[in-house]
């Protein structure tokens, strides 16, 4: 039983949809303009090749990182994640 009836929890529910897929868009734009400077070091190159698009690495991310964490069942599935993450390398910041 919704307080508002069906209809408005079913709007509601689109709303939240439609806002999620909005923050999973924006999320993968700002990860891809963060790599796109990492992806024109000349190492990185040497290694993955000249001919690696941005949107390839983009994909496999998503895959291999965003899809499996957006289908844990509970918060508990993010206990490996949050432990890892403050021992992950961060570059310093260089100025233009």
């Amino acid at each position: 039983m919704h307080a508002f009836g069906q209809r408005v929890g079913v709007l509601v529910e689109v709303a939240i949809i439609a806002f999620c897929f909005g923050t999973v868009v924006a999320y993968t734009v700002a990860i891809g303009d963060i790599l796109e400077p990492v992806l024109a070091m000349r190492s990185v190159q040497r290694h993955l090749g000249h001919d690696v698009l941005k949107q390839h690495v983009l994909f496999v991310l998503w895959l291999v990182v965003m899809l499996p964490l957006s289908l844990a069942e509970s918060l508990s599935a993010f206990e490996a994640s949050s432990a890892i993450s403050p021992h992950l390398p961060i570059p310093p910041h260089t100025s233009p």
